[in-house]
């Protein structure tokens, strides 16, 4: 028992109660996760050479460099704004993204990285 007590009273501000996590950072967490699970099926296509997320970045890159302006004008016919640059097709979506919008974004990605 008195190892736990030296354990909490250790360090700085020990007792002082923690601030709540901010939103936001929920947001980044819950957003990061459906990426990864949204994105994976891409790491199937033989035009796809990595997929990568982090926090709330999803990269899909691509074998070949993307036509900028093909990929733009597909994206809003599938309704997505997406940033393709080289070979990467990459999506930076608000913290506040919800699911339905975050799944156009994903199926955007997915059909652009079967159409190459």
């Amino acid at each position: 028992a008195a190892e736990e007590e030296e354990e909490e009273g250790a360090g700085a501000g020990a007792g002082a109660p923690r601030p709540p996590v901010p939103m936001w950072l929920h947001n980044v967490s819950r957003l990061e996760s459906n990426l990864r699970s949204q994105l994976r099926p891409a790491v199937d296509l033989t035009s796809v050479s990595d997929v990568r997320v982090s926090g709330g970045i999803g990269v899909i890159e691509m074998r070949r460099p993307l036509d900028a302006v093909a990929v733009t004008r597909r994206c809003v016919e599938l309704g997505a704004w997406l940033r393709p640059f080289g070979r990467l097709l990459y999506c930076m979506p608000p913290y506040v993204i919800n699911e339905e919008e975050l799944r156009i974004v994903t199926r955007a990605m997915l059909t652009l990285a079967k159409e190459e």
